[in-house]
């Protein structure tokens, strides 16, 4: 879902916007051929060197969106409510809270709201293991084809 989000029309390099780009198989990154840089869909993004998982970060944009959607004017959920509901420390939920918040107040929504509120879900199909590098393999022929 993000690779989809993120490059709607293909796969491009976030340092050179190059479209020469390859896949390394054993390091699970892409490989611009221009500008020799090895990335992720995480890197050069609000998730970029962040080691909370990228689930407890789409669950903490939901949480974050159906909250202000009830509740405007409140500032919740809190960093402490995330903590408890996300099981990370208060630390990491404080700043998902800062950088999700900075990405949904995007004029266009932000990654993080394409990820998890635009448009329908994309599953691989059954018989490939979530999280595998199987899936990934799946999801880069599906934005690069």
């Amino acid at each position: 879902r993000l690779i989809i989000a993120r490059w709607p029309g293909g796969i491009r390099c976030p340092k050179c916007d190059s479209a020469q780009v390859g896949f390394l198989e054993k390091r699970q990154a892409y490989h611009c051929k221009s500008c020799l840089l090895q990335f992720t869909p995480q890197s050069h993004s609000t998730f970029h060197r962040s080691h909370v998982k990228l689930l407890n970060w789409f669950r903490a944009a939901e949480l974050l969106i159906r909250y202000n959607a009830h509740h405007p004017d409140l500032n919740y959920p809190t960093g402490h409510d995330l903590k408890d509901h996300l099981e990370i420390s208060y630390a990491a939920a404080h700043a998902i809270k800062k950088k999700s918040l900075g990405d949904l107040l995007q004029s266009d929504g932000g990654l993080l709201g394409h990820c998890v509120a635009v448009g329908p879900a994309v599953f691989a199909p059954a018989e490939i293991l979530v999280g595998s590098s199987e899936e990934l393999l799946w999801f880069h022929a599906r934005v690069t084809t």
